[in-house]
């Protein structure tokens, strides 16, 4: 899957990752309404960095990150952001456009006593499907998925 092409792919690869980003954050934010909570930014932009293996420790606080383990909990049961989360960290994983592999690994590890994980590797093509739906479903303004990165 990586051969001549491999930055081409990555790259690709790390575009779909900030579109399903910026709609776990979406997805962060609704739920928090969902819930009756206060809109948190800080929360929702924790738990959609520990999802795509983009955390970076000083960013948040303690708080910040727990509050966003806690939601991304809830998040996870569903099984769209659970194969989008898990694909995201993979990608990251490989990219090396993130967290370590070993931190990557360690979150890989906490969704899976969620719910069930996708065996598979990273496919580009799995990706470009996640990040239309996930654009679409979450976050305001993408009704037009041919808008979305390609």
């Amino acid at each position: 899957m990586f051969g001549l092409g491999k930055k081409a792919v990555f790259a690709t690869m790390n575009n779909y990752v900030n579109v399903i980003q910026f709609a776990l954050y979406h997805a962060a934010l609704q739920e928090q309404h969902r819930v009756g909570n206060a809109e948190d930014k800080w929360v929702a932009a924790a738990l959609a960095n520990l999802l795509t293996g983009k955390e970076d420790t000083s960013s948040h606080t303690d708080e910040q990150r727990r509050l966003a383990r806690a939601q991304a909990a809830k998040l996870l049961v569903d099984d769209q952001v659970r194969l989008a989360a898990v694909m995201c960290l993979r990608t990251t994983a490989a990219t090396g456009a993130g967290a370590t592999v070993p931190e990557v690994a360690e979150v890989v590890r906490w969704v899976s006593t969620i719910g069930e994980i996708p065996p598979s590797a990273p496919n580009p093509d799995i990706m470009r499907r996640l990040q239309y739906e996930m654009a679409k479903k979450y976050c305001p303004g993408a009704e037009r998925p041919d808008a979305w990165q390609r």
